[in-house]
């Protein structure tokens, strides 16, 4: 039998190490999402070379997330298919746990612990909170526009069907939060219901053991159970290895609640809800005294929040407050903002571009970007052409300085895109002005972005793969070669090398490199890289060859401290990295990290027009 992706499955089993290194596979909405047994074995530089796969993110614990837009789920049932691999499958890693126990935990791997956490736990949830938004909002739309009486038998169901999700949602959050963390998730959700139940939720006067318990209410709540669940599974592992496997199966639950559940009502808890109302504070705040400030800023940085997966923590932090007030008009409106921009600026590059691949994944992913799963277009435009990763970021701005402006409030959860426009539908006053503000609000946005990244672009819009065809170039024609990395442009005379000081290969320029990576200097093709990776050649579409020398007498490195992204034959685009270098490890072996970019036609005419401090991507040299 065919499959569609067989090429790109085979071809990330192959990069993995292997289906017999795989502990654990599951997937998102556009995310392959696997555990590895064993790390060395897997080849980060080659999976993203695989067809069909537009990006990687390394994870804590041996987890990897490969991302493959929204075809993940079909990736992924032909993976099971192919290979008769299961997934769910739990890891069970010895040595994992004892690398792990010693870990340096610095300040930003404290804070990618920490969002990596609140967005694992939220997301497994989110369906709960998108059909309870969604119903609410269809509930909305059946009062006031087609005649759904609120004491009809209908409207009780399917309100008591949403506000049903919303109310008991710690209990969800608990199993979700120890899932993640390694827990039993029944025993997360088990603590969900003790704090929710009759005799406990909101009641005062109680103690434990003569410790008085502060009187909470939790329904709907989300930071105490947040804050609960991880000591609930650091209680469950301790206990998990001191119990003896005969009496394991129930001694094991039994000690877990015993512990946890007065210590989540007597201290956690309240900390949780304190905490949780100190965020509403300061989210209201936000909202009603600098909302112009705090929205343009929050939707400049979203396209950076959706990388590192911040957005998500900020979403499941803002849910409480949003619960609790009846809208947000900061975060989920400035992100609709955010994923409107990058939409518009993937579209851009489509417009830009005449490269087909550039062209098809623009088009699509721009469109996928504005209904509301941008990871597609941050990846496979954004990230990969910077620019519009600033168009993106600057259009955002723009549309939520305008979202900011005419107030736009978003009354129940769903991720920020058009298929959610629903949920900026109120039957309070201004609602409907409010749902056409919402549309308003993409439309800003995704022009912004695409005209800000078309400004941007104006100097480079080469870099879109806007290549005539092969040997195509007329002669006399002007090429001008960008910077092939970023540091401080060094004269030809003054490179620490005769045979380049003295232009015996042909004219060239050093600079000395500040960032450990190579950049194409110009579209072409890739003619040459050296078996020591010191070394990589380009051809441009009129024959004419550049040389990029990485170091000086670097050669005799053999290879050590220098890693490729690029093979002889492939085509790259102007500031498309090539070649990563580490320049620490150049200097201690007593060599100096020059990257020289040669023209070796001696029949060519070349300017320099680069000099001082340079980043890629600017211009270096002029050629005729």
């Amino acid at each position: 039998m065919a499959y569609k992706y067989e090429e790109t499955v085979r071809g990330i089993v192959e990069k993995i190490g292997g289906i017999d290194n795989i502990a654990h596979a599951t997937h998102c909405a556009t995310r392959f999402r696997l555990k590895l047994k064993d790390m060395s074995k897997f080849d980060e530089k080659g999976i993203q070379n695989v067809k069909g796969v537009l990006g990687l993110r390394m994870m804590d614990q041996n987890e990897i997330q490969i991302i493959c837009g929204t075809v993940v789920s079909t990736i992924y049932d032909e993976f099971q298919k192919i290979t008769g691999f299961k997934g769910d499958g739990a890891i069970d890693d010895p040595v994992a746990a004892r690398e792990d126990g010693v870990r340096k935990y610095t300040p930003k791997k404290i804070t990618s612990i920490i969002t990596e956490y609140l967005s694992g736990t939220v997301a497994p949830v989110i369906p709960i909170y998108l059909s309870c938004g969604l119903l609410l909002a269809v509930l909305s739309v059946a009062t006031q526009f087609f005649g759904l009486s609120e004491n009809s038998g209908t409207y009780t169901i399917l309100n008591a069907c949403s506000l049903a999700g919303l109310t008991f949602m710690p209990i969800a959050l608990g199993w979700s939060a120890c899932a993640k963390l390694g827990a039993d998730p029944a025993l997360g959700a088990m603590l969900g219901m003790t704090i929710l139940y009759e005799t406990v939720n909101g009641v005062g006067g109680l103690d434990f053991l003569g410790i008085p318990v502060y009187q909470t209410s939790y329904g709907g709540s989300f930071l105490p159970i947040i804050l609960a669940a991880p000591f609930l599974s650091m209680v469950y592992k301790f206990f998990r290895d001191k119990i003896p496997q005969s009496v394991r199966y129930f001694a094991l639950p039994l000690i877990t609640m015993l512990i946890s559940v007065p210590v989540t009502l007597i201290v956690i808890g309240p900390i949780g809800y304190v905490c949780g109302t100190g965020l509403a504070v300061v989210f209201t705040y936000l909202g009603e005294h600098v909302k112009l400030l705090a929205i343009t800023i929050w939707s400049f940085t979203t396209p950076l929040g959706i990388i590192t997966g911040f957005d998500k923590a900020i979403y499941a932090l803002n849910m409480e407050h949003l619960n609790a007030v009846g809208f947000d008009n900061l975060f989920l409106p400035g992100g609709l903002a955010g994923n409107s921009a990058i939409g518009g600026a993937a579209l851009a590059a489509m417009f830009l571009s005449k490269d087909k691949d550039v062209e098809s994944t623009g088009a699509s992913s721009g469109i996928t970007a504005l209904i509301g799963i941008t990871e597609p277009a941050l990846y496979g435009i954004c990230l990969r052409f910077r620019t519009p990763l600033l168009g993106a970021m600057s259009g955002a701005a723009i549309g939520g300085l305008f979202a900011g402006i005419v107030n736009l409030k978003q009354y129940v959860y769903a991720g920020p895109g058009l298929s959610t426009c629903v949920t900026y539908l109120s039957s309070k006053p201004g609602g409907y002005f409010n749902f056409m503000m919402c549309f308003a609000t993409v439309a800003v946005s995704a022009i912004a972005g695409f005209a800000v990244t078309l400004i941007l672009s104006k100097k480079n819009k080469t870099q879109y793969g806007e290549v005539p065809s092969e040997n195509s170039l007329e002669a006399g024609t002007t090429v001008t070669v960008s910077a092939t990395a970023k540091g401080n442009v060094v004269p030809m005379e003054q490179i620490e090398d005769e045979t380049f000081a003295t232009g015996v290969l042909g004219k060239c320029i050093g600079i000395e490199p500040t960032e450990g990576k190579v950049y194409a200097p110009c579209n072409g093709t890739i003619s040459y890289v050296a078996d020591t990776l010191h070394a990589i050649g380009v051809t441009i579409d009129d024959g004419t060859e550049i040389l990029i020398h990485i170091g000086i007498d670097t050669v005799k490195m053999n290879g050590e401290g220098f890693s490729s992204k690029v093979k002889a034959g492939q085509k790259v685009s102007r500031g498309e990295a090539l070649l990563k270098m580490d320049i620490d490890k150049i200097h201690q072996a007593g060599y100096k990290a020059t990257v020289v970019t040669v023209i070796t036609d001696p029949e060519k005419d070349v300017e320099v027009i680069g000099n001082g401090t340079i980043q890629p991507g600017q211009d270096l040299l002029k050629i005729s």
